[in-house]
């Protein structure tokens, strides 16, 4: 049954809540505040969630058949409980390996890496994004709606100081930030999904500051969220309480689906008017409503497109950044290849894999770059060809560049001398004086010029001795190096190559 904007708005209550929306996009103010719903079905919601896991725990030898049939059936547990049980019986690593599966990249029936709703989130001219679910979608819709874009990082709840920009609102300044407030799938280890990890996640703090100032302060769109999760909406309840003689009123809005009869009426009118009266007075939300219909959430579509026309008309459009001009013409920057890639002639395609470094590089918060493949994929040849042969790098106005393979010398001393000879003889630094140790004299030479230091081969320096902490670089001067290039007085960038 085909809907249109006029079946949206006709619904009781709707209209002026729809043109608050407006009013709130169109001056600037607006976050959206997008839930698991906007990822489905690409990703799983709590209970696929839930069978998938309990599959997982049997398939792994953790579980019996009927512990994942009695899991599937429970009414009376939370959610987060049935994980809980699970993860018991899993285990910890078994457990955090689901979930980078789970909830890692992949691709729609149409070939894309995010939802239809995610794409239509950032055609809107929202201020910033905030999501709880833990996948990459609206990561790549930021990519593809909003290709000039400056920012593309992924911080979490974890990440303090990027947390902290959004507690004070600097992060406004950005174009188009994102923050991943549950997690990332790339970092299961910092997923919140069971009760343990809310309470851990929400205790007093940075983040739980944060989130308080979001909802008092801020004006939020939600999206794909129900407002049924108990931990999430009682921590909520507790923000607000100290409001209760404020007389405030509703600040956000929720985008909800509202089950429909085969004719187009509503099945209780009664509760849905409860249900927005509870949104308001329990949360300072303001229900939007669109028709379900058997399942059928394709209404929503035309909400959102309905409202990116009306943005539109308004003169409104998702901001983009220019990109700067590239301040020297790469072929003129000094540079020094040490063990020069090979066959770069030849190298062909990975257009997908240059674009999203061009657009990591042109966010001047960015420090580090990775490539990171199995053997003979190609990341050397990747990253010589992308430095030598194409000019999206430039946006930032890189004095040189410097690269080393540890695949020709793992000595990591000799890279260090290797690169201050090179840096005094470009720029006529002075050498060091006294007992100053190479990776202090590294950093100051990176300091007072912004480089691009490639390094390639890492993988070989984490070859050790079985009792070496896995992942870590043995070279205690390296570990130093690039800990302290990743601080934000460093303007340089740091090219990772390795398997």
């Amino acid at each position: 049954m085909s809907r249109t904007i006029e079946d949206v708005l006709a619904l009781a209550g709707n209209r002026p809540v729809f043109e608050a929306l407006v009013s709130i996009l169109e001056a600037g103010k607006a976050i959206a505040f997008v839930g698991a719903g906007a990822s489905a079905p690409m990703y799983p919601l709590w209970g696929k969630f839930i069978e998938l896991l309990a599959d997982r725990a049997v398939t792994e030898g953790k579980a019996e058949d009927k512990d994942a049939k009695r899991w599937k059936a429970d009414t009376t547990s939370t959610p987060q409980q049935r994980v809980n049980v699970i993860l018991r019986k899993l285990g910890e690593p078994l457990y955090r390996n689901f979930l980078r599966a789970t909830f890692g990249p992949r691709k729609g029936p149409d070939g894309r890496r995010y939802t239809a709703t995610h794409g239509a989130l950032l055609r809107l001219p929202f201020r910033a994004y905030v999501t709880t679910n833990y996948d990459p979608a609206l990561d790549y819709a930021r990519t593809e709606f909003r290709p000039k874009s400056l920012s593309t990082g992924t911080p979490t709840w974890e990440d303090d100081d990027e947390v902290y920009r959004w507690r004070t609102g600097d992060v406004f300044a950005d174009d188009c930030p994102m923050l991943w407030i549950h997690g990332y799938w790339q970092r299961p280890a910092g997923i919140v999904l069971n009760a343990g990890e809310y309470s851990q996640a929400y205790k007093p703090g940075i983040y739980r500051d944060t989130f308080r100032e979001l909802w008092v302060r801020e004006r939020l769109a939600f999206l794909g969220f129900g407002f049924n999760d108990p931990q999430f909406t009682f921590m909520v309840g507790e923000f607000l309480r100290d409001l209760g003689d404020a007389n405030a009123v509703p600040r956000h809005v929720a985008i909800l689906g509202l089950p429909v009869e085969k004719d187009g009426r509503l099945s209780d009118t009664e509760a849905v008017r409860e249900q927005r009266e509870s949104l308001e007075a329990d949360y300072h939300v303001r229900a939007l409503f669109y028709p379900v219909l058997d399942g059928d959430h394709s209404t929503l579509r035309v909400l959102l497109e309905h409202l990116a026309e009306r943005c539109r008309s308004a003169g409104l459009a998702p901001a983009e950044a220019a990109l700067a001009p590239a301040a020297t013409p790469a072929s003129d920057l000094p540079a020094k290849w040490v063990h020069e890639t090979s066959n770069d002639e030849r190298f062909t395609g990975r257009d997908e894999e240059i674009a999203r470094l061009d657009r990591w590089v042109r966010d001047a918060a960015v420090r580090v770059c990775a490539v990171c493949a199995v053997g003979g994929t190609g990341k050397t040849a990747l990253t010589g060809h992308w430095l030598k042969n194409t000019a999206g790098w430039r946006s930032r106005p890189f004095a040189g560049l410097f690269a080393w393979s540890f695949y020709q010398d793992r000595d990591a001393e000799e890279f260090l001398k290797a690169f201050l000879d090179w840096a005094r003889e470009t720029f006529r630094t002075p050498e060091a004086k006294g007992d100053t140790k190479l990776v202090a004299a590294a950093l100051a030479a990176l300091r007072a010029h912004p480089l691009v230091l490639v390094l390639d081969g890492l993988e070989v320096l984490q070859e050790g001795p079985d009792d070496a902490r896995y992942g870590s670089f043995l070279d205690g001067d390296l570990r130093d190096l690039l800990a302290a290039l990743c601080q934000r007085d460093h303007r340089s960038l740091a090219v990772l190559a390795g398997s």
